[in-house]
């Protein structure tokens, strides 16, 4: 095997193990040498710095994978322009979950570990705002002004919207909970009524 493949496995390796890590012990707590032992390196041996500068970028490479995935999401808003609002409503309910729950270990290290680290939090929630929603924002608005939709504030109303669908993943992602005990798909067909009868105050119950 040629040795820049190899070097890329070790690579993808050592990020692997860091966020499984990061996520089960928090980013402080897990060392260099665990990272480098979970990958079957020896501990002191350095390896680590081969592909990164420290532990932090490693951290940093993490996050990174999280906010490239956060593209889905624009993308399913992009792509939902068009579509009726129950459909698209549903589109973008189901492209959030599968998105965080693609990422639960990362979503667990941002919540536990990026308060002592503000920088990287900083940077995490401008793409979030940027990506989720301010794009669900401005689509409400843009159906609004195109008469599809009834909403005072797209952008509030947003934020409400996300906000419960995102609480229901995080508490899963977290504790393996979800809010009241109610299963996922009973969840999301509530929420759809929910943001249809905040969207579309006269439009018809969905079936």
């Amino acid at each position: 095997m040629p040795s820049s493949i190899q070097a890329s496995d070790t690579k993808q390796r050592l990020l692997t193990e860091a966020i499984r890590l990061f996520s089960e012990h928090g980013f402080r707590a897990t060392s260099v040498a665990q990272i480098q032992e979970a990958c079957g390196l020896t501990g002191g041996s350095g390896a680590l710095y081969k592909h990164f500068s420290s532990k932090r970028q490693l951290l940093d490479a993490a996050l990174t994978t999280f906010l490239d995935d956060l593209d889905r999401s624009a993308t399913a808003l992009e792509d939902a322009v068009d579509a009726d609002i129950p459909v698209a409503l549903g589109q973008i309910a189901t492209t959030v979950w599968e998105v965080m729950g693609s990422q639960r270990m990362i979503s667990r290290i941002i919540l536990r570990d990026l308060e002592q680290l503000p920088d990287l939090l900083d940077r995490v929630w401008d793409r979030m705002m940027d990506q989720v929603y301010e794009t669900f924002g401005a689509w409400i608005e843009a159906r609004a002004d195109r008469g599809d939709i009834v909403v005072g504030d797209p952008a509030a109303t947003a934020a409400v919207l996300l906000a419960s669908l995102t609480y229901f993943q995080l508490l899963d992602d977290l504790i393996d909970r979800s809010p009241g005990n109610v299963e996922r798909e009973r969840y999301l067909q509530s929420w759809l009524h929910s943001a249809l009868a905040t969207l579309q105050p006269t439009a018809p119950a969905i079936r």
